[in-house]
């Protein structure tokens, strides 16, 4: 369920730079989808790394509001999403 725009992500957009003349990203995922297989990893290990990785992006994305934290007043989640 992640979006195709890498500027919907905090983590991905930090640096500003999306696109690199020099570099393939589609080979590049192609060449890390055989180094799986070369290794032997499972389509079940695959499917978790790629689970794994998009539970931190969308971590990345919340956003905390601890103004009114205190010992017992917890922080809070500011965007619902």
């Amino acid at each position: 369920r992640l979006k195709r725009d890498m500027k919907e992500y905090d983590y991905l957009s930090k640096s500003e730079c999306f696109d690199v003349d020099t570099i393939n990203d589609k080979s590049l995922f192609k060449l890390l989808q055989e180094s799986f297989e070369t290794m032997k990893f499972l389509k079940e290990e695959i499917d978790s790394i790629y689970r794994i990785l998009a539970a931190i992006l969308h971590i990345g994305n919340v956003i905390i509001d601890d103004s009114q934290y205190t010992e017992n007043n917890p922080c809070k989640i500011q965007n619902s999403d």
